[in-house]
């Protein structure tokens, strides 16, 4: 049993599934959102396209311009899912 020898992992499976689930998905969807749009600007509509697409659990394309910042916001979101050492 994981959750009897990882005390963290427990208290966050009893958050997940506790009656706020719904308030903390909005609050992680919200940081992840700012946090994008601090790293890539001037493309609020994209980065609002990927999180409905992370969010419906589907698949995004990102075609545009050389240039326009797609592996930039690539990279800033896989580093908002799966954080680094600094962070």
């Amino acid at each position: 049993m994981m959750n009897e020898t990882n005390p963290i992992l427990a208290e966050t499976m009893n958050l997940i599934a506790g009656p706020n689930a719904l308030n903390i998905a909005r609050d992680v969807a919200a940081r992840m959102q700012a946090r994008l749009r601090w790293f890539i600007k001037g493309r609020d509509a994209v980065i609002d396209m990927i999180m409905i697409a992370l969010l419906a659990d589907g698949h995004v394309l990102l075609e545009d311009y050389p240039g326009s910042g797609k592996t930039t916001l690539a990279k800033a979101l896989g580093d908002c899912l799966i954080p680094g050492p600094s962070d």
